[in-house]
């Protein structure tokens, strides 16, 4: 079996995620986000993360289990599908789609297959448009509601009725899990202004650190001020930014997130004895090995009314980055 062979055998087992995923997909009759799956399966009690759901959800994709569209502002929409027949008439205001038939397109492209000498096509079809209820309430003066079922509206009409704004994500989480890595690597993806946290502590704090001495809640109050003033900044002007803090209580969150249109966190993690090793390989970093137990001590985990994502840090950087990265889309296309 070749590499490629033994990651599609890979990536087509049915494992206890894509099982669930699959469950909440036939839930639903219309096309839905991957946080809209990702609610569902916590509220039946299934535990997976908001990365895994949109991984799963494109592997499903590029299996052909599942229908993937992308509506006209980016938004990545995911649904149960015809296996023959991909024609969609989609709502840009609300979300809603109708799957439809289409003779015309089904002759047209065997013709142009036939001409070209291509064997074993696909395609798909999406015409946008406003339905009914969006036309009348656009008529109205009103904003467009969302699809039926559904909890939300498109981002093209939350950006018409004005309630869309920048996202500042916070990469955090306790020493030695990678969050400059990980922050500079999702900024670069994103376009979007890299802001490295250890930089705004004050002197003072890096020195209590380099003592080997812990900082109390007292020693952060500025830091955690100063990241909450750029973070405040950037979401004023409209910008999206990636900041690193270590985050570690619930009230250094809200500390952050204040006054800010819309913060995401990123809680990278894995258990103290991976972390401790790679830790003491550190070179030129102000934080001793002997803090790291209690940053453990401290830190408080996200709660499920917060908004951010876990991602485990365990595995190889590249691992790690595309697994932040896809909990970041999954949070943009909510």
């Amino acid at each position: 079996m070749t590499s490629t062979e033994r990651e599609t055998a890979t990536e087509m087992r049915p494992t206890r995620q894509r099982t669930a995923v699959a469950r909440a997909l036939d839930s639903f009759t219309d096309f839905r986000s991957a946080q809209d799956i990702h609610s569902l399966l916590g509220q039946r009690g299934e535990k997976v993360g908001l990365a895994t759901v949109y991984r799963t959800l494109q592997r499903m994709a590029e299996s052909g289990d599942v229908d993937a569209l992308r509506t006209e502002d980016g938004e990545a929409l995911w649904r149960r599908c015809s296996a023959t027949h991909h024609h969609h008439l989609v709502c840009r205001s609300c979300g809603a789609a109708v799957e439809v038939e289409g003779p015309a397109v089904e002759r047209w492209t065997r013709a142009i297959a036939e001409e070209h000498g291509f064997a074993e096509v696909s395609h798909t079809l999406e015409i946008f448009g406003s339905c009914r209820d969006c036309t009348s309430a656009s008529a109205a003066g009103s904003c467009p509601g969302p699809a039926r079922g559904q909890g939300r509206r498109s981002r093209s009409a939350r950006v018409a009725c004005g309630d869309m704004s920048s996202l500042q994500i916070v990469v955090m989480g306790v020493s030695a899990t990678g969050k400059s890595t990980v922050g500079h690597r999702l900024a670069d993806e994103l376009g979007w202004t890299f802001v490295e946290g250890d930089d705004l502590h004050p002197r003072s704090n890096v020195a209590k650190m380099e003592s080997g001495e812990p900082l109390t809640d007292a020693d952060r109050a500025p830091w955690l001020d100063e990241i909450n003033r750029v973070a405040r900044e950037h979401s004023a002007e409209d910008r999206s930014s990636v900041l690193t803090c270590s985050a570690l209580k619930r009230s250094y969150r809200d500390r952050l997130s204040d006054d800010v249109d819309a913060m995401f966190f990123v809680h990278l993690h894995a258990d103290y004895d991976v972390l401790e090793p790679r830790m003491q390989q550190r070179e030129k970093h102000f934080m001793p090995t002997g803090l790291l137990r209690s940053q453990f001590d401290t830190l408080e985990l996200l709660g499920e009314d917060e908004d951010g994502a876990v991602v485990d840090v365990a595995p190889g950087a590249t691992e790690v980055v595309d697994d932040a990265l896809a909990a970041v889309r999954a949070r943009l296309n909510a």
